[in-house]
């Protein structure tokens, strides 16, 4: 019976073992499954990381490329301000030579009308002029009629003098 019983040990720790290494081989397969898994893991992490420091890179360089295009931009915009002032100047000269433009052409036309006037009394001057002279010529020719009739009324005061004495 002590062999029975030595035998059914024998057979309960056989089986413990078996148990035992089933157990074991699950859980090493287990371990392992998990050590691929975090090798896996660890491969992404890592590529994971490279494209984290790519990123970082590419941020980097956009960052300058920002720093860049907001310093331009500020320098455009004080070039358009300093534009849009030279534009606000010559606005304001374009309306001041329009004004003096303006106020040339109404001294211009002044002067066209006093010009015009002018030479309409002038027109009327010499008109009167003529007149003149025409009534001159008229006087003339008759004042020489009268001394000619004076004359000969001189002569014939004379002759009648002469007869009468």
């Amino acid at each position: 019976m002590k062999e029975e019983s030595q035998s059914s040990y024998v057979r309960e720790i056989d089986m413990m073992k078996s148990e035992q290494n089933e157990f074991f081989t699950k859980k090493n397969k287990e371990l392992d499954d998990t050590r691929q898994h975090l090798k896996n893991v660890l491969a992404e992490l890592e590529e994971a990381e490279e494209g984290r420091d790519a990123l970082q890179t590419e941020v980097e360089k956009l960052e300058t490329v920002l720093e860049k295009t907001r310093h331009e931009l500020e320098r455009n915009t004080e070039e358009l301000a300093k534009a849009s002032e030279e534009v606000e100047k010559l606005r304001q000269h374009c309306d001041e030579a329009e004004l003096a433009r303006s106020a040339q052409t109404e001294q211009q036309t002044d002067q066209d009308k006093k010009m015009y006037e002018l030479e309409s009394s002038l027109r009327q001057a010499e008109d009167t002029i003529k007149d003149l002279e025409d009534n001159r010529n008229e006087v003339k020719s008759r004042l020489a009629t009268i001394i000619g009739e004076s004359d000969a009324k001189k002569e014939q005061v004379k002759s009648a003098l002469q007869v009468l004495k």
